[in-house]
């Protein structure tokens, strides 16, 4: 059931997103098929883009009793980040991005780059993770964080192309297309996106609890 449900996300993305070079998806919900064509952006052009910072390590006042969540490129999981493995304190005066921000990987290993969060709590982040603030009239943070998710093999072809050890650019960053409808189609494909999450999260939660119960008999029997 789980695997079903990826596969079908997967497949569903690549059917409600434009591909390369076109302005409107293959699937459109019946109330937007008049709506005419997605426009054409940049994430520079929707949105504000920053990058976060490392305190010294060697300074215990940074981290120690730290309150602060401070995302690395382990933290993210392509969805809402509540939780961080490590927290910092006032005393590291870094930067603190709100609530809706949407973060990327530059770097941090292969299978790092591209990945994605979306802030559900006000956090720090390290300069390995560009963080977009966006245009709210123009784009909804949900919408471009299931459209980063949907394009993650772009990144790491960016990534690939040209480098010696595999990374993105704040420039690359910048200049990543994104197709936009207007701001209710966003969200009706988001909340679309977001209820398929919720099933794949339930089923992922039943998995591990047959595991233990597994887990348990075996030692029983």
């Amino acid at each position: 059931e789980l695997e079903t449900l990826k596969t079908h996300k997967k497949g569903l993305m690549q059917q409600l997103f434009p591909r390369e070079g076109e302005t409107q998806p293959r699937l459109r919900f019946p109330e937007f098929r008049d709506a005419g064509e997605w426009a054409l952006k940049t994430l520079e052009e929707i949105a504000e883009i920053k990058s976060g910072s490392t305190p010294l390590r060697a300074n215990e006042e940074f981290f120690v009793g730290g309150t602060i969540p401070w995302v690395k490129t382990t933290d993210l999981n392509n969805s809402f980040i509540t939780e961080t493995e490590e927290r910092l304190t006032p005393k590291a005066k870094v930067r603190i991005n709100p609530v809706g921000s949407v973060l990327v990987a530059m770097y941090g290993g292969f299978n790092q780059i591209g990945r994605t969060g979306f802030l559900a709590v006000p956090a720090a982040t390290n300069q390995a993770i560009s963080v977009l603030q966006l245009d709210l009239k123009k784009a909804l943070p949900e919408y471009v964080l299931a459209w980063l998710n949907a394009k993650v093999e772009d990144w790491k072809r960016i990534a690939s192309s040209s480098r010696k050890d595999p990374n993105i650019t704040g420039t690359d960053v910048a200049k990543f297309p994104i197709a936009l409808p207007n701001i209710t189609e966003q969200q009706r494909i988001a909340d679309c996106l977001s209820d398929l999450d919720t099933l794949i999260t339930a089923a992922t939660q039943e998995r591990e609890t047959l595991k233990t119960l597994k887990k348990g008999l075996m030692q029983q029997l």
